[in-house]
């Protein structure tokens, strides 16, 4: 059985592409090909190394533990990437998949915002890779952020850890400090919970934070609440101020930690929104667009009998529903800064967003009038993403 106790992987067939977790290397490696089903359910499988050796292992399971093996990862149409942009000398998100070229390069549509708002420019031949102008898998991580790593050696989370380069395949490396002030390399790693994984460091607190603490009473996050002292053992000592009959008192709590249980604190965010129900709001039309424009996808990939013109509406349509999920995010970017950073932006009209959107002066839709339901969260999240679009239209 694999290493976990259960296979992750689909059955897989003789020619199959596939990647092999290297104990030895520490991470995935591509270039590996199914040549074996075995009776027992495991496969044998040849890697190509570096040096073009090609190395047989004759027995591995399909899993996610060291000596296991995942299906090569093989993009398609409607895939989310980074655009490594030449002109910005950075890798821009916001990018997808547009078409795969005979030659093996993809075209892809890069989302830009400009004064005349949002438009996409497309890339005709890219290839995956590190260079500028090419593209990668995208990454929530990056160079410089501040991980813990799930040693599978020491079987505990390691903190000091630093991501120091990203990989095209979604993966990370990460430098890892020892005890000794050995610092170890892990070149290729990605976010989870197993051994070998990693996970973003959780912040630290000085004394005098703002920070919200989760209420197990109340079931809910409640500001106000300041740190008193950092104890020992990496916990938080809290004074939480209370509204009560007598007037407010403080109550210290005397040991919580980073998190998002009941007793557990996390950084202060400021609750001038309905937040997290307008934030929950914006991800659910977000997920509701790319829901659509998955489906619309599928059908565009097997079209066979639509004429031009229906496949030129097929796309336009797409890049409509991608816009819209682009807009989404944009927004709740936006709401997300203002909330954090209120009152003041560098930029005049999209400090207005959160403050429009609640204030109960944008008008969505014909008989939606955020006026009369201020406290609505589908009616604010709505009105986020108008008063977006309208900022980017002042720009002009």
């Amino acid at each position: 059985m694999p290493a976990d106790g259960m296979s992750h992987t689909p059955r897989l067939s003789v020619g199959d592409n596939v990647e092999y977790n290297s104990p030895t290397n520490q991470r995935w490696l591509g270039d590996s090909v199914v040549t074996v089903v075995n009776g027992d359910g495991t496969y044998q499988v040849d890697v190509t190394k570096i040096v073009r050796k090609v190395e047989n292992k004759p027995s591995v399971w399909g899993g996610e533990a060291p000596g296991n093996i995942r299906i090569a990862y093989t993009p398609a149409i409607g895939d989310d990437v980074e655009y490594h942009s030449p002109t910005n000398q950075r890798w821009l998100d916001g990018s997808v998949i547009s078409a795969i070229n005979d030659d093996g390069t993809f075209q892809i549509d890069v989302w830009k915002n400009t004064r005349e708002g949002i438009i996409i420019e497309n890339k005709p031949a890219v290839v995956f890779g590190e260079a500028p102008g090419t593209i990668r898998k995208p990454h929530v991580l990056a160079v410089g952020d501040a991980v813990e790593y799930h040693s599978p050696t020491n079987e505990r989370w390691l903190d000091r850890c630093t991501v120091t380069a990203l990989n095209d395949d979604g993966s990370v490396a990460i430098d890892v400090v020892k005890r000794v002030r050995r610092v170890e390399t892990k070149h290729a790693v990605v976010l989870g919970t197993a051994p070998g994984t990693i996970r973003p460091a959780a912040p630290t607190f000085e004394v005098g934070d703002h920070v919200d603490y989760f209420s197990p009473t109340n079931q809910r996050w409640l500001d106000g609440c300041v740190v008193r002292s950092v104890n020992p053992d990496g916990t938080y000592q809290i004074d939480v101020w209370k509204a009560t009959e007598n007037g407010i008192i403080v109550e210290t709590k005397p040991s919580v930690r980073f998190g998002d249980a009941p007793s557990d604190i996390r950084p202060h965010i400021p609750s001038a929104v309905p937040e997290p129900q307008v934030m929950e709001e914006l991800e659910k039309m977000r997920l509701e667009a790319e829901s659509e424009a998955a489906q619309l996808r599928a059908k565009f990939e097997t079209a066979t009998s639509e004429s031009e013109a229906e496949i030129a509406a097929l796309r336009e349509e797409l890049y409509r529903l991608r816009q819209e999920s682009e807009n989404v995010r944009q927004a709740k970017i936006q709401m997300e800064t203002a909330s954090r950073n209120a009152p003041a932006t560098t930029d005049s009209s999209m400090s207005t967003i959160q403050d429009s959107a609640i204030g109960g002066d944008m008008h969505v839709g014909a008989t939606h009038n955020v006026t009369t339901v201020t406290n609505d969260a589908e009616a604010i999240a709505r009105a986020a993403v108008e008063a977006y679009r309208m900022a980017m239209a002042d720009r002009s």
